[in-house]
């Protein structure tokens, strides 16, 4: 990653929640959001929120996540965890534990050993 790059033009590269596109963009009714980590953390983890209450992955840690999530309009209906790095499900303690979590069965078994620990 180099200072000053951008994956898609006018798309900022600041901490917090980033909407992707428009409302009703292509007549589609989700409102996709991109949450991105301030830099200076020990590592970039990103997630992402469908305006239908789908929370995908969490971030590095519980805290950083529960600030993400306190930054959310919406109600989270459900956790989708992409695979099972840090950066994707170290969070996954600030997500209340009423919001069903899913994911690859690799991606689950990391979750339910992260809870017993």
């Amino acid at each position: 990653w180099h200072p000053g790059v951008r994956v898609l033009d006018g798309f900022p590269f600041t901490c917090g929640w980033q909407q992707l596109r428009p409302a009703g963009f292509g007549g589609s009714t989700f409102v996709p959001h991109a949450f991105i980590q301030p830099n200076g953390s020990w590592c970039w983890s990103n997630a992402g929120f469908l305006s239908s209450g789908l929370l995908v992955d969490t971030l590095t840690d519980p805290v950083l996540t529960a600030e993400m999530l306190s930054g959310l309009k919406d109600e989270v209906k459900a956790l989708l965890f992409t695979h099972p790095d840090v950066d994707h499900i170290s969070g996954n303690q600030a997500v209340p534990a009423s919001v069903p979590r899913l994911g690859t069965r690799a991606a689950q078994q990391e979750v339910t050993a992260q809870q017993k620990s």
